[in-house]
């Protein structure tokens, strides 16, 4: 993390990781901030209140509510990092794909992706019928990361206190290449793919003409 850095957190609850990235992004001078997206709007009440200052006068704290998360309102590229804490297992299995895909369509080339929980609480949740096992299961979460073309997919385990651990899994969004940079690598790159798509469309219609004709042949022999 840099102090020029743009971040994100999905799900922020009450703000404890916000407070936490804000307070690393100003322990010098620079141009960082941190975004924030929750569903509960009760919470993003309770976060406005809390970083009333850092949202109205400084600006480095931006917060919004959104119901769903498969649809980020944020262009491309746009996050140096993007993080979410004990929450993916809220996340609907079907959507997840698409979440994902969400999630690293906001990164930029080069940019982190983290995923945190603490496996002893969320035991104890299943324990109180709360949260099946699968639910927050992190190779469940895992197994969708490098279909979306995120890469170096670890799981680190970090003391949060001595008697607290967390997991932190991590992936990043390959850097832009000096390839994908070039113009005329792109040009040459594009008019393979109209070729390749041209020849696939002739392909589809020349079988299409050949089944025509031999259905046609067939017709004509039944009337003999």
């Amino acid at each position: 993390m840099t102090l020029d850095d743009r971040l994100l957190e999905i799900g922020f609850g009450r703000g404890d990781g916000l407070k936490l990235v804000y307070d690393k992004l100003n322990e010098g001078r620079g141009n960082g901030c941190v975004f924030g997206l929750e569903a509960s709007e009760y919470m993003l009440h309770l976060s406005n209140k809390r970083f009333t200052v850092e949202i109205a006068d400084e600006g480095t704290i931006v917060l919004d509510c959104i119901p769903n998360i498969a649809h980020l309102p944020y262009p491309n590229d746009t996050f140096d990092g993007v993080f979410h804490v004990d929450v993916f297992y809220f996340w609907n299995q079907e959507a997840m794909p698409q979440i994902v895909r969400e999630l690293s369509r906001v990164l930029k080339p080069g940019g982190h992706l983290i995923c945190g929980l603490e496996l002893a609480r969320l035991k104890k949740l299943e324990k109180a019928r709360v949260l099946f096992g699968w639910e927050y299961d992190p190779m469940r979460y895992t197994e969708y990361l490098e279909p979306t073309g995120l890469t170096d997919v670890s799981i680190q385990y970090e003391k949060i206190s001595p008697s607290r651990e967390a997991m932190i899994i991590s992936a990043k969004k390959p850097p832009i290449s000096d390839e994908d940079l070039d113009p005329e690598t792109k040009m040459k790159k594009l008019e393979q793919d109209i070729k390749e798509r041209l020849a696939l469309e002739s392909l589809i219609s020349s079988k299409r003409a050949m089944s025509a004709k031999l259905k046609q042949k067939l017709e004509e022999n039944q009337g003999l």
